[in-house]
């Protein structure tokens, strides 16, 4: 192999890890993200689910037979 081959390869090796790892940075980022967003959706759902089961059992009731059937 000549070494101008080698350097070809070398250089699309070297794009690559650099690819790899923009995307592993990008897939932390989005994955903190939807993390943040799930633990907010957590905290809004406990908060509601709270105040609506102590306003009104028969209320909670309902929502819980409308999502059984």
């Amino acid at each position: 192999m000549s070494k101008e081959r080698l350097k070809k390869i070398q250089n699309s090796i070297d794009l690559a890890n650099e690819d790899l790892n923009n995307a592993e940075g990008h897939y932390k980022s989005v994955s903190e993200t939807l993390t943040e967003e799930l633990n907010t959706f957590d905290d809004v759902y406990r908060i509601y689910s709270s105040q609506v089961g102590s306003q009104s059992q028969s209320y909670k009731r309902d929502v819980q037979g409308k999502i059984t059937n």
